[in-house]
């Protein structure tokens, strides 16, 4: 298919996996024909000229997580069979017949974007789909700009601007071209630290609290991770024997109403997606005061203060099956510390490099 006969429409999307994994699923309800796949090499391999490149299908976009997922929507009659045919600057392997509607999702798996020493607050990055299909092919054009619309159903492109620092809204996000997926909505206002794509909110977010103070003078270090149930018991279990002072807050440091730490035994009691981890010296007890933003914060934080964020648990598909387990989304390991502080410096890393030991992501 030549270039200048191709027509790309997409959407700008900001959307967690909930979300792209609700798209999926009203294409295929939409498409019953619909395919996902990684994408693949089309070049040619020097050891096997003649073999054509494995491309791994799967249930949705949301199992691809590593390059490009690719969408096909193809007629009754399409086969997955492949042959080499001339490119602009060599063989390539293409499709034997091309499928009517093609695509891909671009920018990432909808997995939050926590802390770090450049982002200070947690939010959801951007990202696009866009789908191909020949610009003379009537038919064509109306499935891919149907599967378009689909976007509308599990989306909204009607959201506010924020300031970048206070998250203080400035006004409507006008002809704004991103769609923010209902799952990003929900998770942007469970937290009023929360951004969509940094710039972004929810109409919504106008009735929420004023955003909590976080510090932009502390040295952070940071990984993400891919932790299960039994992960969390044995990173526990070697922060204990390592700092058996440690102690675990269900849920972050700061509070709209009366704050109260929540200790527990460990991560994997936790209710909450973050678990707060405090190293403090013996004697120590915890000292409130109300920030200029309108929240309880403890003013005597122990340092190094680390926050545990969760992974969450993604179905594969509609129905789990052996096949398709379910999948966990990254969470973080987040610890931040005065630079002046040399020693929490170094067991910021040794409770990170704990971590290392127990989960293999």
């Amino acid at each position: 298919m030549e270039r200048h006969l191709v027509r790309m429409p997409g959407r700008q999307t900001i959307w967690t996996s909930d979300d792209l994994m609700t798209w999926c699923n009203l294409l295929r309800d939409a498409f019953p024909q619909v395919l996902f796949h990684e994408q693949f090499s089309s070049a040619l391999s020097e050891d096997e000229p003649e073999r054509p490149p494995e491309v791994i299908f799967h249930d949705s976009l949301v199992d691809i997580r590593m390059g490009l997922g690719e969408i096909i929507i193809a007629d009754r009659d399409w086969r997955p069979h492949m042959l080499v045919r001339p490119g602009p600057y060599c063989l390539l392997w293409t499709w034997a017949r091309q499928p009517p509607v093609t695509g891909a999702n671009l920018g990432g798996h909808g997995e939050p974007m926590m802390p770090t020493s450049r982002v200070r607050r947690p939010k959801l990055n951007a990202g696009s789909v866009f789908l191909r299909y020949h610009r003379d092919d009537r038919e064509a054009k109306s499935i891919a700009m149907k599967a378009l619309r689909l976007v509308n159903k599990m989306s909204t492109n009607k959201l506010m601007l924020c300031d970048r620092t206070t998250l203080a809204i400035k006004g409507p996000a006008t002809a704004c071209m991103f769609w923010a997926g209902h799952h990003a909505i929900r998770w942007c206002l469970d937290d009023p630290r929360r951004t969509l794509d940094g710039i972004f909110l929810p109409p919504e977010a106008h009735s929420r609290w004023p955003v909590p103070d976080v510090p932009g003078d502390l040295e952070v270090v940071d990984r993400r991770i891919m932790a299960l149930a039994a992960d969390e018991a044995a990173y526990t279990a070697a922060l204990l024997d390592a700092f058996p002072g440690i102690r675990f807050v269900d849920g972050p440091l700061w509070w709209r109403d009366k704050p109260a730490l929540r200790y527990i035994d460990g991560i994997a009691a936790a209710t909450a997606d973050e678990v707060s981890l405090l190293l403090p010296p013996a004697g120590w007890e915890p000292q409130f005061a109300l920030s200029p933003a309108g929240h309880w914060l403890v003013a005597n934080r122990p340092f190094p203060q680390g926050t545990f964020t969760r992974s969450r648990t993604v179905m594969a598909a509609n129905d789990p099956s052996p096949t398709q387990p379910k999948r966990f989304d990254h969470g973080t390991l987040h610890f931040e510390w005065p630079a002046e502080l040399v020693p929490a410096q170094a067991i910021a890393y040794q409770a990170m490099h704990l971590l290392c030991g127990q989960i293999d992501d």
